[in-house]
């Protein structure tokens, strides 16, 4: 339970401070794009908007802290439980997000819907991939004869 939250809290934090910046470079680049190759009477507006950040790397901490506990029970090898926890918690974001977005940010775009959802689920599974999980092995009859040489 240790290592799963210690992962979480790792992941999450990665995934909520380097999306912002990065959505950002990704803007003002396409802008300065845009002012080489477009005519004088174009326009581009894009906001990032904090809050949905934050709700949407939420989203992805919690299905991935249950998603990982579900995955280390299971027993599998080291990359197999990457890729399920990577697919598993990536699928259940985006679709809770997307349900997030239809009903509390309705008016905005789909330039902001992406701008917002394709940097932080790239670094999620980036962070994912990475960062380095501990499986827990779950025996019983270890767990007590580890706490009988303890109490000894």
């Amino acid at each position: 339970m240790k290592s799963v939250l210690s992962y979480t809290i790792k992941v999450g934090l990665t995934t909520l401070l380097i999306p912002v910046p990065l959505t950002l470079a990704i803007g003002l680049t396409y802008i300065k794009y845009m002012t080489i190759t477009a005519t004088r009477s174009w326009s581009f507006n894009f906001n990032v908007k904090y809050v949905d950040t934050i709700v949407l790397t939420l989203i992805f901490g919690v299905t991935l802290f249950f998603t990982t506990r579900h995955v280390l029970k299971l027993g599998l090898s080291n990359r197999d439980m990457k890729i399920r926890i990577a697919l598993r918690t990536t699928s259940l974001t985006l679709f809770i997000f997307a349900f997030y977005y239809l009903v509390v940010s309705a008016p905005d775009t789909v330039t902001n819907f992406l701008l917002t959802i394709v940097p932080t689920v790239i670094i999620g599974l980036l962070s994912i991939w990475f960062y380095k999980l501990r499986p827990v092995i779950v025996d019983e009859q270890a767990e007590v004869e580890s706490a009988i040489d303890h109490s000894l």
